[in-house]
């Protein structure tokens, strides 16, 4: 009974630690992405986050989230782009 009890713990446990991983996502030209969060704070700081992220400071702009739950930019950095003055 022990061990029943022991192996059924330890599956629940497996299977929430897989829903729980993520994977990076990547743009359709293979380029990866990053979340950014943001919350409790302006876009300006946002933008500011993803420009230090990105070696040359351009990136674009996937996605932008502002709801209840956060505020989160998903950004991928551009390639070869010249960096920010």
């Amino acid at each position: 009974m022990k061990v029943s009890v022991w192996f059924a713990a330890v599956l629940a446990l497996l299977s929430l630690a897989a829903c729980g991983s993520t994977y990076p996502l990547f743009t359709s030209d293979g380029r990866q992405t990053t979340m950014i969060d943001c919350s409790g704070s302006d876009w300006n700081l946002c933008a500011d986050r993803a420009k230090s992220l990105c070696p040359s400071g351009a990136y674009d702009t996937i996605d932008r989230r502002d709801s209840s739950e956060g505020r989160g930019l998903l950004v991928a950095c551009r390639p070869g782009a010249p960096a920010a003055q």
